[in-house]
């Protein structure tokens, strides 16, 4: 049973990103832990003041956490950490194997917030695990398209797979893309697809409808647009940390051309985490073909 990380600062932005995440859990059969982290600042940070706050932050976290388990039948639990939340989501994903986080973010610039100089950004450079983000305007509906854009890293394959375990679980179809950037489709773009489709489906799943397709155009600007005309509930992402999108961004994309990407949650794969994930699955896979 893996468990998903929900850091909470209470606000609507958090409940939103805490609810997703309740659903993700139900579905999955998974265990979700929620956690908050509190600092005393300045001549009031005394013993006493520091107790006083993790005893109100414990009673609101038990209060969440006991209603999500009468309303959800989902396993919860919770733990408040004194210090910055940055740092203490990174160590909690590290200390408790966490392998999935999930975190609210808002306003207008909600996809700049994501990668470039966040709280959120800083998260998704930091943590070894993927972060899912939901967004401020985001209106809950069950995930039925999961559209993954890939640029065929050797580590997306894992993180293709590891989508389609979740589509075979929450009835979704899978759409892995490649953009081009141009008028014209190459019989070479093709056939790196092919080659892509090839090492992902080596860890073949069954009852997974899964699709594979090079599109053209500007990346941000057509998920932009298939988010805008509803063809996608999940968008997936793959990136070094975070410079995939933070270059994007400093192309100077303007919000109108990705208003529309911020109205459905994104998760976020390290691709170089994952490579390193898949050499691993490799080597054991050949371990055990020699025994």
């Amino acid at each position: 049973m893996k468990t998903i990380l929900v850091p909470l600062d209470f606000s609507d932005n958090s409940i939103k990103a805490l609810d997703f995440a309740a659903y993700l859990v139900k579905e999955t059969r998974n265990k979700l832990l929620l956690m908050h982290a509190y600092q005393s600042q300045g001549i009031f940070r005394t013993l006493q003041n520091v107790m006083s706050i993790e005893n109100a932050t414990n009673k609101k976290l038990q209060k969440l956490s006991d209603e999500l388990i009468r309303l959800k039948n989902i396993s919860c639990s919770y733990l408040s950490v004194f210090g910055s939340a940055i740092q203490a989501i990174v160590e909690t994903v590290d200390k408790r194997n966490i392998s999935l986080v999930v975190m609210g973010t808002k306003g207008a610039d909600g996809l700049k917030e994501m990668f470039v100089g966040s709280n959120t950004s800083n998260v998704i450079g930091k943590t070894t695990c993927p972060v899912l983000v939901v967004p401020e305007n985001y209106e809950f509906k069950e995930i039925k398209k999961i559209t993954f854009a890939t640029k065929y890293h050797t580590g997306d394959a894992l993180s293709a797979r590891r989508i389609m375990d979740l589509g075979k679980i929450l009835e979704a179809k899978i759409e892995v893309i490649h953009f081009v950037e141009g008028d014209i489709i190459e019989k070479r773009d093709s056939e790196e697809m092919d080659n892509f489709k090839n090492l992902v489906l080596e860890g073949k799943i069954d009852d997974v409808r899964v699709f594979f397709k090079v599109d053209k155009g500007a990346p941000l600007q057509r998920l932009n647009d298939m988010v805008k005309n509803k063809e996608t509930d999940l968008l997936v992402l793959s990136t070094k940390k975070r410079d995939f999108l933070k270059k994007l961004m400093e192309k100077s994309v303007s919000l109108k051309m990705t208003n529309h990407i911020m109205k459905v949650p994104i998760k976020v794969f390290h691709y170089d985490n994952e490579a390193k994930a898949l050499e691993e699955q490799r080597i054991l896979s050949e371990e055990h073909d020699e025994d």
